[in-house]
């Protein structure tokens, strides 16, 4: 059974209580973090603003770390993975303030690890290992091309949401968002493989994960005409003077001796316009800049609302 923690109200010291079973380990280490204790605990939206209330002293907050964890605590997509709430002795907040205004945005309580009685000065020691990343969490999956799956999902992710690819302002994923992006989007793996092969292969500024992005959506328009366009754009081969998989080839290779800059999206519309155009046989003489969040004709399959 889960226990919850009750606050006496003492301004210099927060006394943590049990209301169920105990489940706690005390350690004693001389003056080192003798008074140490550590629980696991349900945190809820009120037992956070008590503590929210002695945050004193922390880093600058990251809303779009508070929106992430908050989106995937009403979601009951957060999970419990022994990372501990750390509580000074004197009952400040030494780490786990996104988690707590997370959980009070959200509504929704959470079950932490809870570590009472840290000296104030260890603080300065917290948050000093690597973090892990998207891609990361896809490799220990033990899936390919990790990076470029774990790219080629945020794109995906936010096209889902109608937001602009980099926009400014634009919302940041979790890692639970991206891995139920990847869950949506079974193809991704098939085209991370695509991606890696044709980007090595052309080297035009197209990169492996814009290539996975598009290459998703494709393949589940149409998987034959999506492999057969892949391998006419990584070889060039027999292709007419205004084949769109030409036209695209030479466009991109333009924009990067020129050295001006294209966004990512412009770029995975272009692979979109250029798949589109030869599906339904139509020629092209050039690729124009999109302006960044566009629908292409054609292409708005299962609630998407248009092409990054």
């Amino acid at each position: 059974m889960t226990e919850q923690l009750v606050f006496e109200a003492r301004p210099a010291r927060r006394v943590l209580q049990n209301t169920a079973r105990e489940r706690t380990t005390a350690r004693r280490t001389g003056t080192h973090g003798e008074d140490m204790t550590i629980r696991q605990a349900t945190i809820t939206p009120a037992i956070a603003a008590k503590l929210l209330k002695r945050n004193e002293k922390n880093r600058n907050i990251n809303k779009n770390a508070v929106d992430q964890y908050a989106r995937d605590m009403e979601a009951g997509r957060w999970m419990f993975n022994g990372e501990a709430l750390k509580i000074a002795t004197d009952g400040r907040v030494l780490d786990g303030q996104h988690r707590l205004l997370a959980c009070v945005q959200s509504g929704q309580p959470f079950v932490t690890v809870v570590v009472t009685g840290i000296e104030d000065r260890a603080q300065f020691t917290m948050d000093q290992g690597h973090k892990r990343t998207a891609s990361d969490h896809f490799k220990l999956q033990g899936l390919k091309n990790a990076s470029i799956i774990a790219a080629a999902a945020r794109v995906l992710w936010v096209w889902h949401r109608g937001s602009t690819l980099g926009g400014r302002g634009h919302v940041r994923p979790s890692f639970a968002d991206l891995e139920g992006e990847r869950l949506l989007w079974p193809e991704l793996v098939e085209a991370a493989d695509i991606g890696h092969r044709v980007a090595a292969a052309t080297r035009i500024g197209l990169t492996g994960s814009m290539l996975a992005a598009a290459g998703a959506i494709m393949l589940r328009i149409d998987a034959p005409a999506a492999r057969d366009f892949f391998e006419k754009l990584r070889t060039g081969a027999g292709l007419s003077v205004h084949d769109p998989i030409l036209i695209l080839r030479r466009t991109c290779i333009s924009f990067l001796g020129s050295g001006r800059t294209l966004h990512a999206a412009d770029k995975i519309r272009w692979v979109l316009t250029s798949f589109d155009d030869t599906r339904n046989g139509r020629s092209r003489r050039m690729l124009k800049r999109a302006g960044g969040l566009r629908q292409v004709p054609g292409l708005t399959i299962d609630g998407y609302g248009g092409a990054p």
